[in-house]
C-alpha cells in the first residue's frame, strides 16, 4: 500500500511516518490538557437590579438614580416609569397587572414604587367613585393591596415612596390622603414606606429652589409645582440611595463569592462553559424631566 510502481510514497521510510504520527498525537494531547488547565475565569460581580415602578415621578427618579449609578457595574436599572399612569383608572397603563410582568421579566432584587400623581380624581371601575369618599378609599386601597400582594408573594423588598410637598394647597391635601394609604398598607404588608415630604424646606413647606453648601442657588421644581428638575431628582435619588444602602449591602453579602482562579481544578476532557455576560445598564443619557401627568 505504501508503494506504487516500486516507489515508496514516503521516501524516508515507514519509521518516519510513525514518528510523525506520534508527534501529531502528542501535540493534540498537549492542546487538550492545556485547555483543561486554563485558569478559571472569575464570574462577574452580582448585579443588584433596582426596579423603579410608577408614573412620571418614578421616571424622573429613575433619571436621578441612573445619573448616579449607570457607570457602576454592580447595578442594573431598567427604565419602567409610565407617564400618565395611575391606580384610579387603568386605561393609560395597568400597573396592577404590570407589576407581575416586571417581576417575571426583570427579576428585581428591590422594587421602588412611586405612583399616584394622577389619582386625585374619581376611581374608575364598574362606575365612577368620587375621590376621598369611604367608597373611593376602599376601592383604591384594593388596587394598592393587589400590587403589594404580588411583591410580597415574590419576596421582593419593596419601598413605597410618599409624595413630597407640592405648590398647590388642594393638591397638597389630596396627596396627604394618598400618602396615608400608602403608609398604612406598606406597614400591613411588611414593606417600607419612605416619606419624601421634607426633601427641602421646613416641615410642610414648598420650596421651588434650594441653596447648596457652596452658596449656589438651584431650581428644584419645574413650572407645574409638582415635578422636579434634574437637580431635584438627583437630590431625591441621593435620599433614596441612602435608604436602600442597608438592603443592598445585605443582598451583596448574601451572594456567593466566585472561587479564586488558583482553586479551579483542571478538566482535560470537558472544560466548564463560561457564563454569559450579564446585560449592562443602558448607556444612553436619561431624558429631560418627565412630561406632566
Amino acid at each position: 500500500m505504501s508503494q506504487i510502481a516500486g516507489k515508496s510514497l514516503f521516501p524516508f521510510g515507514n519509521n518516519a511516518l510513525l514518528m510523525l504520527s506520534r508527534v501529531i498525537a502528542g501535540c493534540l494531547l498537549f492542546a487538550l490538557l492545556g485547555w483543561g488547565m486554563r485558569p478559571a475565569v472569575a464570574d462577574e460581580p452580582r448585579k443588584v437590579v433596582i426596579a423603579i415602578i410608577g408614573d412620571s415621578m418614578a421616571d424622573g427618579l429613575w433619571g436621578g438614580m441612573f445619573r448616579a449609578l449607570h457607570t457602576d457595574p454592580a447595578y442594573s436599572l431598567p427604565r419602567l416609569g409610565k407617564n400618565g399612569a395611575g391606580l384610579n383608572h387603568l386605561a393609560k397603563y395597568d400597573w396592577v397587572a404590570g407589576v407581575q410582568q416586571v417581576i417575571d421579566k426583570e427579576k428585581p432584587d428591590i422594587v421602588v414604587m412611586s405612583i399616584g400623581l394622577n389619582d386625585r380624581g374619581s376611581f374608575i371601575g364598574d362606575g365612577a367613585i368620587l375621590f376621598g369618599t369611604p367608597a373611593w378609599k376602599t376601592a383604591y386601597t384594593g388596587r394598592v393591596d393587589a400590587i403589594m400582594t404580588a411583591l410580597k408573594k415574590a419576596n421582593i423588598p419593596t419601598y413605597w415612596l410618599g409624595f413630597p410637598v407640592v405648590r398647590d394647597e388642594q393638591a397638597r391635601a389630596d396627596y396627604a390622603i394618598l400618602n396615608e394609604i400608602y403608609k398604612d398598607r406598606a406597614a400591613a404588608f411588611g414593606h417600607t414606606y419612605l416619606p419624601m415630604w421634607t426633601l427641602a424646606g421646613a416641615e410642610g413647606s414648598y420650596e421651588a429652589s434650594l441653596t447648596d453648601a457652596s452658596g449656589n442657588r438651584h431650581a428644584l421644581r419645574i413650572e407645574d409645582g409638582i415635578h422636579y428638575t434634574p437637580y431635584g431628582y438627583d437630590l431625591l435619588a441621593e435620599k433614596l440611595r441612602a435608604a436602600l444602602e442597608p438592603k443592598i449591602k445585605s443582598l451583596t453579602a448574601a451572594a456567593p463569592s466566585p472561587a479564586p482562579a488558583s482553586a479551579a481544578k483542571p478538566d482535560p476532557v470537558k472544560p466548564a462553559p463560561a457564563k454569559p455576560d450579564q446585560a449592562k445598564p443602558d448607556p444612553a443619557k436619561p431624558a429631560a424631566p418627565a412630561a406632566k401627568p
